[in-house]
């Protein structure tokens, strides 16, 4: 029977039957699990022999993955050699498919193959789900929190959300942004966004009496993006969280906007009333908790994090206490959560 190699945009199709999909990992003290979902979810039923796993049926599209084990991360260098056989047992020479070697170095998950059930054989593809930036650490940690509590690595294009950070530009909030707290959300905002966004831009702005749309760039210069913003802009005496609805956001997908900020918005009650169809603000105030009780809280769906100390950074605090990043991941997801209400099957406690 032919060996067939699975690179780019080819296809290959295989005979309906069960597949064994066997892993060899090049790298010292490398070492990886397979992981299969299907339409993001894991996928309990397969059997998993020592060198990889079997597939008994597939009946919808489904994604193998790779990750890490003992590791957050691949090691450098890791190269990953995947093969793709048909189950027969009277056959010496099944059918096979042979994914081209790839490096996941640095990695903490990588989609490999897709396999899809159409007529009456089994199309495998090389997985093409937009690759993982690197966000930073701190990006990149949340991006794992949030993947660990959806318990879903991505949501699927037509799920995803439209997202906006819009940033306290009034002169109380200056202070967020000279201690580093304006970019260490920014950057778990990004890790949120690369697991919820679908891959489609993040928009951003200063806001203080008029909306200041920050550039455009990739997802990962954003909160360098943000910073640079605000600094080149006059802080106003207030901040409006009942803004117009920005334009040129797919229709089609609910919005999420993010407002920043370091107190309960002036604007509040004006708040509590907007309706904006398909679309759910959250706010994100750097503050006391206790200071945030005396002032009333908000039905708006908020998070509240601890202001830092002197010689303190946001940044690092996150990074090093991994329950709190998970934490503040956990409440920022709430206007997902309360969107999509499916979505609250994969959530972990």
């Amino acid at each position: 029977m032919p060996t067939y190699i699975l690179e780019g945009t080819s296809e290959v199709q295989l005979r309906v039957r069960p597949l064994r999909v066997t892993l060899r990992v090049e790298g010292e003290s490398a070492q990886a699990r397979l992981e299969v979902a299907q339409k993001g979810r894991p996928l309990e039923s397969v059997v998993r022999p020592p060198d990889g796993i079997i597939l008994p049926a597939v009946e919808q599209l489904t994604v193998v993955s790779v990750v890490p084990v003992g590791h957050t991360r691949f090691p450098s260098p890791t190269v990953l050699h995947l093969a793709v056989s048909v189950e027969e047992r009277a056959s010496l020479d099944p059918q096979q498919a042979v994914l081209v070697p790839i490096d996941v170095s640095g990695l903490d998950r990588k989609d490999l193959i897709s396999v899809e059930r159409i007529g009456e054989s089994l199309s495998l593809r090389v997985a093409h789900h937009q690759e993982d930036a690197d966000l930073g650490q701190l990006g990149n940690a949340a991006r794992v929190a949030t993947r660990e509590v959806l318990g879903l690595q991505w949501l699927d294009d037509a799920a995803a959300f439209n997202m906006l950070l819009a940033v306290d530009g009034s002169g109380s909030a200056v202070n967020l942004v000279q201690e580093g707290s304006v970019s260490a959300m920014a950057q778990v905002l990004t890790g949120v966004a690369q697991v919820i966004a679908g891959g489609n831009p993040v928009r951003a702005a200063v806001v203080n009496g008029s909306v200041n749309p920050v550039p455009m760039s990739d997802l990962a210069s954003l909160p360098a993006d943000i910073v640079a913003t605000h600094q080149v802009l006059v802080p106003s005496s207030s901040f409006r969280s009942t803004f117009p609805r920005l334009e040129n956001l797919r229709p089609e997908a609910a919005t999420i906007v993010y407002l920043l900020t370091d107190t309960l918005p002036a604007d509040i009650r004006d708040l509590e009333r907007l309706a904006e169809p398909g679309e759910v603000r959250h706010i994100i105030s750097v503050m006391a908790p206790s200071a945030w009780q005396l002032l009333g809280g908000t039905s708006v769906s908020h998070t509240v994090v601890e202001p830092v100390r002197a010689g303190e950074d946001l940044e690092s605090r996150l990074l090093s206490e991994p329950h709190a990043l998970r934490g503040l991941v956990k409440s920022l997801l709430q206007p997902c959560l309360s969107t999509r209400s499916e979505l609250l099957e994969g959530v972990t406690p």
